[in-house]
């Protein structure tokens, strides 16, 4: 975005430039002005660049002149950044998303609309989350939004889809996305590193608060030795498992209700 402003020399002598600064490293200068000999009267036209790095909104950048006298002047530039396009929403929340439920994974939509910018392919910043985008009619985009939940343990996450436009000014749309992950059923902890064959007990906590009453547990590698207890499994290697050997356990209480942790097999 260029700009352009002037320095009036309003004196009886010449002024003496030392340097012109800005407060930003978005502004670029277009010619050196140090040195720069004004005579009384004269006007000392500044032009530059403001690069506006795909930021919307109403902005207030400053540049200040330095003389040799040790006079410092100020100018401001005021401007504003629109997109020619259009996201809504900006922001979703999918709330709570049960891990136990592996059938059915959260889907969202967000609605892109422009006259003349168009999209890119999206991408994300986090696994959990992929996005597409389907052109539904002219001037219209639907972007839609998948949470994978068997990249997620319990927790609360933010991800972000970024998708590329040809807006001469903002560069990239941003989609922000929110996600409650929550378990009937959590193993604490969720991962366990065996290193010899002593058992390491996992407690299961149910997120009433209540006691879990289990119904089957398993895993992938029989070898592998799970006992049953109140709330709890306790897990031992007494079979020796090679070393870096990962197992995933399997849990379903009475109420129908599922979760995993992982072992992994350590050397002692």
């Amino acid at each position: 975005m260029p700009f352009e402003l002037a320095f009036v020399n309003g004196r009886e002598e010449e002024a003496v430039i030392d340097a012109l600064r800005t407060d930003c490293g978005c502004m670029i200068i277009k010619e050196a002005y140090s040195g720069l000999v004004v005579p009384p009267g004269d006007i000392v036209p500044v032009t530059g660049t403001i690069r506006t790095e795909g930021k919307e909104g109403s902005f207030r950048r400053q540049i200040d002149v330095f003389l040799t006298s040790g006079e410092m002047f100020s100018a401001f530039v005021n401007y504003t950044v629109r997109a020619t396009f259009h996201l809504f929403p900006t922001q979703i929340d999918l709330g709570q998303v049960d891990l136990s439920e592996t059938s059915n994974d959260p889907v969202a939509q967000s609605i892109f609309e422009s006259d003349c910018a168009s999209l890119g392919h999206p991408v994300t910043d986090c696994p959990w989350l992929e996005a597409v985008v389907e052109t539904s009619q002219p001037g219209r985009s639907d972007i839609w939004v998948h949470v994978r939940k068997e990249k997620l343990v319990y927790g609360r996450y933010s991800g972000r889809v970024i998708i590329p436009t040809d807006d001469q000014h903002v560069q990239s749309a941003v989609l922000y996305v929110q996600v409650d992950a929550v378990q009937p059923i959590r193993p604490v902890p969720g991962h366990v590193f065996l290193r010899s064959r002593e058992p390491v007990e996992v407690r299961l906590i149910s997120e009433d608060g209540g006691t879990v009453l289990l119904q089957d547990v398993s895993s992938s590698n029989e070898a592998l030795h799970l006992e049953k207890r109140e709330s709890s499994i306790l897990v031992s290697n007494p079979g020796g498992l090679a070393p870096d050997m990962s197992v995933e356990v399997s849990i379903k209480d009475t109420r129908g209700k599922t979760a995993s942790f992982q072992v992994s097999i350590m050397e002692p």
